[in-house]
């Protein structure tokens, strides 16, 4: 269901912040410096093109490393970044169904999440916009977390506790 949604995006061209941090490479980093970018913030480049200029601290090295694979390996086209996003988009759809079903044991209930996780309007900027990537990934680990987490605890958990980890995964890190 995600990918049906969403797919078209693949042939958008760059938007918004797209284009300064991937078209205009700002976050993409050389082949032989992407282990930086667990060293460095992420909008670093731009202290040597904007001397004295205030540059955010924005710390976001799995973000940094993808873009800058993917840049080296597949090129520097939209197509090849938006399919990283919704690619994780629909990983994180089914994480949210497997969660669902597990916590309500019910599948149905856990197909209904998995819908409404694809569907949400909140998801558009962060599986279409290519700058989105961080929220993407964040999205991703969150459920992982959260479903490995009560995969640990056998399945055994209170109302609120399931009320809780639904609350978690719609939260939206900044």
């Amino acid at each position: 269901m995600f990918l049906g949604l969403y797919s078209r995006s693949l042939n958008y061209d760059f938007v918004w912040t797209d284009r300064g941090e991937i078209r205009d490479g700002l976050i993409i980093l050389p082949p032989d410096r992407i282990a930086d970018a667990f060293q460095l913030p992420m909008l670093s480049g731009l202290r040597s093109r904007m001397p004295g200029a205030r540059i955010p601290f924005q710390y976001r090295p799995l973000q940094v490393v993808a873009v800058s694979w993917i840049d080296y390996q597949l090129g520097r086209e939209p197509r090849n970044f938006r399919a990283l996003n919704l690619a994780l988009g629909a990983a994180t759809a089914l994480l949210v169904s497997w969660l669902a079903w597990l916590l309500l044991r019910h599948r149905g209930a856990g197909i209904l999440a998995g819908a409404i996780f694809a569907a949400h309007p909140a998801n558009l900027e962060n599986y279409v916009w290519i700058a989105g990537l961080s929220q993407a990934l964040a999205a991703f680990f969150i459920a992982a977390s959260l479903l490995l987490g009560v995969a640990f605890l056998g399945g055994r958990t209170s109302a609120r506790s399931s009320v809780a980890a639904m609350a978690s995964i719609s939260a939206r890190p900044e």
